[in-house]
């Protein structure tokens, strides 16, 4: 790992409808707001941006947004300004999204190809594809994985091991090449998901930290030391509608600093696909730029 400093990202979604006109709009309003790893526009549903591929029989699945966000980047010849991040739903999480055949309508996550560790693994192959396709432009990729939190708690559920989940990672890891990876787990980082993900070889681990601040107690500087790992800390709420103030941000930020240093990528909590506002998904984009706007702001002042 060799990223140092501090760092702005955005996790992907935003909650406006799929269409170039959207995608120009995001993407020229990360432009303007200057952050350091803007992703491309993550305007179709993470599983289904995947998934629709594999069932027409695309080859690798999942690259039509980004491959568009990169002739966009082209077109406006900023190339060699722009920092591309990339996302993918990891194999983890895309298996969520099947469901078994023979299951019943009762939710449970023993009901979805989670349970299926060969479909895991078949996923795990065409997503290294992507990631392949991915290494060659992007400059940091990030494997979403909000479904891992739920796996690995106190005990790691459905027939997986450390090792299981270690050896997924490093092989996704290793196709994306010479550029920065991490993943991203929403919720509860419980002790056993820490030391797991600390054991692969990722370079960045992000998380949720504004609403869930026991993820503060998961990792120490030592141990992210030891195992070259950078923290993408995730400093403002992407569900609530309400803006979170400059300082109440450089607040969150300087407690991470404090703790674990001053190499860091600060993001939001999670994308903002669901910050629907009164209705309106006008509203809910309107304000996620405010809180990318305060973001920025907040992090100018502690550096």
């Amino acid at each position: 790992m060799s990223l140092c400093g501090l760092f702005t990202a955005t996790i992907g979604s935003f909650p406006l409808d799929d269409s170039e006109k959207n995608r120009s709009r995001i993407l020229d309003d990360l432009i303007k707001l200057d952050l350091d790893f803007p992703n491309y526009p993550q305007l179709i549903e993470m599983g289904k941006q995947f998934l629709d591929d594999i069932d027409r029989g695309v080859s690798p699945i999942g690259l039509e947004p980004f491959n568009w966000t990169v002739k966009y980047i082209k077109k406006k010849r900023m190339e060699d300004k722009i920092r591309l991040k990339a996302c993918l739903t990891g194999p983890f999480t895309l298996a969520f999204y099947v469901k078994k055949a023979n299951s019943t309508n009762t939710f449970s996550i023993f009901n979805t190809a989670l349970a299926d560790k060969e479909k895991v693994e078949e996923f795990t192959d065409m997503l290294s594809k992507t990631c392949q396709a991915y290494g060659k432009t992007a400059k940091m990729i990030f494997i979403d994985e909000p479904m891992l939190s739920l796996i690995v708690g106190k005990r790691i559920i459905l027939g997986y091991t450390q090792n299981d989940i270690i050896t997924i990672y490093n092989k996704l890891r290793d196709a994306c090449g010479d550029t920065y990876v991490g993943t991203h787990v929403c919720g509860k980082i419980s002790p056993l998901l820490a030391q797991t993900l600390l054991t692969t070889d990722l370079d960045i681990l992000s998380h949720e930290y504004y609403g869930t601040p026991h993820n503060f107690d998961v990792y120490s500087k030592r141990d992210l030391d030891a195992s070259d790992k950078m923290l993408a800390v995730g400093c403002l709420s992407a569900k609530d509608e309400n803006v979170e103030s400059v300082n109440h941000i450089k607040s969150i930020m300087e407690k991470s600093t404090k703790k674990y240093g001053n190499n860091m990528i600060f993001t939001p909590d999670d994308g903002f696909g669901n910050l629907i506002v009164k209705g309106s998904k006008e509203i809910g984009y309107r304000i996620a730029i405010r809180k990318l706007k305060n973001m920025k702001k907040a992090i100018h002042k502690i550096k």
